[in-house]
């Protein structure tokens, strides 16, 4: 009865082992990209707008979405901003009712989708949690 109760208690333990290893996070793969070190893990997202400049996404080391932005003849980028939020995905970009207003989204730590606004002017909105789908 001992020994029963024994060996129950070892594979317990090799089982919560096994969740524990198989739970944990992988580790990022990072490469270099325009300058920035980034997560590779996940796919650059760019979007073009009606004046001819080319915006990217990335997600960077830090787990925040990264941007920057040509000017609309494609000679030169800014420089990286910080977008925030904590991402588990790539980023996806949808064009929202034209091709000056672009939705990005996110899948965030909580599993849901998180979304940014740019309005026509450029101005952004803040993150907005949605549901498990993104918008």
């Amino acid at each position: 009865m001992k020994f029963q109760k024994f060996q129950a208690g070892i594979m317990a333990v090799v089982a919560a082992a096994a969740l524990a290893v198989a739970t944990a996070p992988a580790e990022a793969s990072n490469c270099k990209f325009g300058g920035v070190t980034i997560n590779c893990d996940y796919a650059i997202a760019e979007h073009g707008f009606s004046n001819g400049s080319l915006q990217q996404f990335v997600i960077g080391t830090d787990s925040a979405v990264w941007t920057r932005w040509t000017n609309p003849q494609r000679t030169s980028w800014s420089s990286w901003e910080s977008m925030g939020g904590e991402a588990r995905s790539a980023v996806a970009v949808k064009e929202h009712f034209t091709q000056d207003a672009i939705l990005i989204g996110v899948i965030g730590t909580d599993g849901y989708w998180w979304s940014k606004y740019r309005q026509p002017s450029g101005t952004w909105n803040a993150w907005q949690r949605y549901g498990v789908s993104f918008p």
